[in-house]
């Protein structure tokens, strides 16, 4: 059986001839939906999910939460940075 929904990445601005490119198909909405939360920690931006069964196209975009980290400065204080 064929899974009726495909994720895509959004490669560039779609209105000014970005591309569509086909990252894997899903047998549910929420399949997709979780695939595109871990797809997003490894490579944020933006993903559609289209339904092949009617069409319909759903964008989401993703961004990356700031992690923080502890660096040890010069003179051994711990400093917080974003990155």
């Amino acid at each position: 059986m064929r899974q009726p929904f495909c994720i895509l990445s959004v490669l560039g601005p779609v209105l000014d001839d970005g591309e569509l490119q086909f990252v894997e198909a899903a047998r549910t909405l929420k399949d997709a939906r979780r695939r595109i939360e871990a797809l997003a920690k490894l490579s944020p931006g933006q993903y559609t999910i289209y339904n092949g069964q009617t069409g319909e196209r759903m964008p989401i975009i993703s961004s990356a939460k700031p992690r923080s980290l502890y660096a040890k400065a010069r003179f051994g204080k711990h400093t917080r940075r974003t990155i």
